[in-house]
């Protein structure tokens, strides 16, 4: 029973953690202190295991980020109830490996997003190839400079808002 309930997170736990608490009020061996003990350090181990620890593996392991995991998880309670709180992480990881598998900026970016960077030796992502910034092999990064100069001499209008100003 703690092993579903452990499935959705706060309400899951204080279920699993109030579920004997009957049994330590009525015994009579359990003094104020220990019924105290009882009921907070089960309450802080889960919190600590629910709320730091299981994001943070379940993010690495599924390349989501620990912050999305656990807006995941308010998104899908929010929508679906407990359902919603059950089939949170597994939506999401499913949603972020098919944004990473459609060829669009856009989609790329979001499951960057969801995985908190891109991923390595993917272009833009620090250290990887394509030069940084998403540019495509064989392209040479081009300035802002540059490119301003190019519009002008197209015959564009200046922006009086581009740094530094165009000699």
């Amino acid at each position: 029973l703690g092993f579903w309930l452990n499935f959705v997170p706060t309400v899951g736990t204080l279920v699993a953690v109030l579920l004997p608490m009957p049994v330590v009020l009525l015994d009579e061996r359990f003094g104020p202190v220990q019924v105290v003990l009882a009921l907070a350090l089960p309450l802080a181990a889960h919190g600590f295991a629910g709320n730091v620890l299981e994001p943070m593996l379940f993010g690495s392991t599924l390349r989501l980020h620990p912050v999305v995991v656990l807006l995941s998880l308010m998104t899908w309670a929010a929508l679906w109830g407990v359902t919603g709180m059950v089939l949170a992480v597994p939506i999401t990881a499913v949603l972020r490996i098919r944004l990473a598998h459609i060829d669009s900026p856009t989609t790329q970016y979001l499951a960057d997003l969801l995985a908190g960077g891109p991923e390595p030796g993917r272009p833009g992502a620090p250290g990887g190839g394509g030069g940084g910034g998403g540019a495509r092999e064989g392209v040479e990064p081009v300035s802002e400079l540059e490119l301003a100069r190019v519009a002008l001499d197209a015959g564009a209008t200046p922006n009086p808002r581009l740094r530094p100003a165009i000699p």
